[in-house]
């Protein structure tokens, strides 16, 4: 959807694929969740940046409203939680995979077991997404982001009736580009093809956010 990620690329994997230098540290990270620090880049430059997971529109100092993971692309350009922000500050989030839960009923009880969902040829998944800084009455700041998300492609909708926006590397100037029209953007919602996704069953360590190792990687 997704509620958890992974970014297992090394620093120098990601600076000579998407041609950018990144001024930080970065380790590979196996099993990022909402509230924590994730790569995003943003503007037509493609600067780097490590920014919150989680989205509070400029407006709700009073915390009148959560901080949200995702948005519905659906409605993004509508609700004035995002508009604006769909308008002004749009950026991508670099990730090598994204787990979903498939549910499974066994007589009375739910099992949910964790998938690992990844391009086939292994290369990033570029995830749209829209950031925001508030700052909140108590004088705290905070900038951070929401993934969008769309109708599944035939492949992921057996994980999920949801899946996020995912932009071709061939599309992603136009995603960052400051003067693209709403009507060039609606176009990059449509979900990538199934036949380019792979999924694989992992292990149950990454149900929880405080692993985050290899092992989540683990059947």
């Amino acid at each position: 959807m997704p509620g958890r990620f992974a970014l297992t690329y090394t620093k120098s994997d990601i600076e000579q694929y998407f041609n950018i230098e990144i001024p930080f540290d970065l380790r590979s990270r196996y099993n990022i969740s909402p509230t924590q620090n994730c790569l995003i880049l943003c503007t037509e430059d493609k600067i780097p940046q490590l920014m919150h997971w989680g989205f509070s529109p400029f407006w709700n100092k009073d915390n009148e409203f959560k901080e949200l993971i995702n948005a519905r692309s659906e409605s993004v350009q509508e609700k004035p939680m995002f508009r604006q922000a769909f308008k002004q500050h749009r950026c991508v989030v670099i990730a090598s995979g994204y787990y979903e839960w498939q549910e499974t009923k066994i007589g009375k009880q739910t099992i949910k077991t964790p998938f690992y969902i990844s391009y086939k040829d292994n290369q990033p998944l570029i995830l749209a997404a829209i950031w925001d800084r508030c700052e909140k009455e108590n004088g705290i700041v905070q900038t951070g982001f929401a993934f969008l998300t769309t109708s599944p492609n035939a492949f992921l909708k057996k994980y999920h009736a949801r899946m996020p926006v995912i932009i071709d590397s061939q599309k992603m100037a136009l995603w960052l580009d400051s003067k693209a029209l709403p009507t060039q953007l609606e176009k990059l919602f449509k979900p990538i093809p199934a036949k380019n996704f792979q999924a694989k069953e992992v292990s149950t360590l990454v149900n929880n956010p405080k692993n985050d190792k290899p092992g989540c990687l683990e059947k």
